[in-house]
């Protein structure tokens, strides 16, 4: 009697076995349809949304990838649309003008930044705009700019950049802003101005002024 219950379990284990694993692999299939969908629409090879039929929670897995990637490409669209029209409308202002994110690196920066700055648009990107000043001056207007851009307030500051390249540091008229929507905050936009040439000719009025004064006094006396 316990040989043929053993020949009857062995029997029903031969049967239900390959059953049970050609189950499983029916039902992990939809997984791994939905795994080569997802990375083919990750590497650009597929633009329709995923779709696999299976159970509840493998369409929900779908659902969700789906809503991330419609996210993610409105953000993206928004960025490109976005720098497309910071580059229309500052590709010939005279001043320097960067958009920054909320750590204040540099995102764009047009060609008057370019050349105030001394290096071109991709060696400023990803770069913290405040890295630019002169170390001096630095932890102090950052302290400022942070607290300024903190209470949603137009931060201005007169700075002097770092020297660069064996040159003397220009000096600068800089203005930073906030840039948001009802969400949340985007960064800054930031407009640097070289005043290094009206400063050397003012103080060489004020000299000027002071040898003509002195002059006077002489003859007075």
């Amino acid at each position: 009697m316990g040989s043929g219950l053993a020949w009857t379990l062995l029997l029903i284990l031969l049967v239900l076995v390959p059953i049970a694993g050609w189950r499983f692999r029916m039902l992990m299939r939809p997984l791994k349809l939905l795994g080569e969908q997802v990375q083919d629409r990750h590497l650009g090879l597929r633009s329709q949304p995923v779709a696999i039929p299976g159970s509840i929670e493998i369409q929900r897995v779908a659902t969700t990838f789906n809503t991330l990637m419609i996210e993610r490409e409105s953000a993206m669209l928004s960025l490109v649309e976005r720098e497309a029209f910071y580059r229309s409308l500052t590709e010939s202002a005279p001043i320097g003008i960067a958009q920054t994110d909320v750590l204040g690196r540099i995102e764009f920066a047009n060609p008057a930044l370019e050349v105030i700055l001394g290096r071109p648009a991709a060696e400023l990107i990803d770069t913290p705009i405040m890295g630019y000043l002169q170390n001096s001056d630095r932890k102090t207007l950052i302290t400022g700019w942070q607290s300024d851009i903190y209470e949603r307030k137009t931060f201005h500051g007169r700075v002097r950049l770092e020297a660069f390249d064996g040159q003397d540091g220009l000096w600068i008229d800089m203005m930073s802003a906030v840039i948001e929507t009802d969400e949340r905050t985007l960064g800054t936009i930031t407009a640097m101005r070289d005043i290094t040439q009206e400063l050397a000719v003012a103080s060489a009025l004020e000299e000027e002024q002071r040898r003509v004064l002195l002059v006077c006094c002489k003859r007075a006396c």
